[in-house]
C-alpha cells in the first residue's frame, strides 16, 4: 500500500522520507503557543512529543526533533 503523503526531512546531514497522514506546510509560531501534553498522552507513548501546537481548529503534535531523528537514524550509520 502506497502512502498518500510523504515528508522529506533533513537533519544533521541525514535526509529521511516517511509517510504522514497530513501535511500543513511551514508555519511560524511563538514558543508560548505550545501547550503541555494532556495527561492522557504524556506517558511513555509520547516520548517523541514535546507538546501541542494549536493552529486554527487543529491540534498538532509538536515533536522533539533531536530525539526523533536520533531514533530514525540510529541504524543508518
Amino acid at each position: 500500500m502506497t502512502p498518500e503523503r510523504l515528508v522529506v526531512a533533513r537533519h544533521q546531514g541525514y535526509t529521511l522520507t516517511f509517510p504522514v497522514s497530513e501535511v500543513l506546510g511551514h508555519t511560524k509560531y511563538l514558543p508560548e503557543m505550545i501547550r503541555d501534553l494532556p495527561v492522557t498522552v504524556s506517558g511513555s507513548k509520547a516520548v517523541y512529543t514535546r507538546g501541542i501546537l494549536c493552529l486554527g481548529n487543529k491540534d498538532i503534535g509538536f515533536l522533539k526533533d533531536d530525539m526523533l531523528f536520533k531514533t530514525l537514524t540510529k541504524d543508518l550509520s
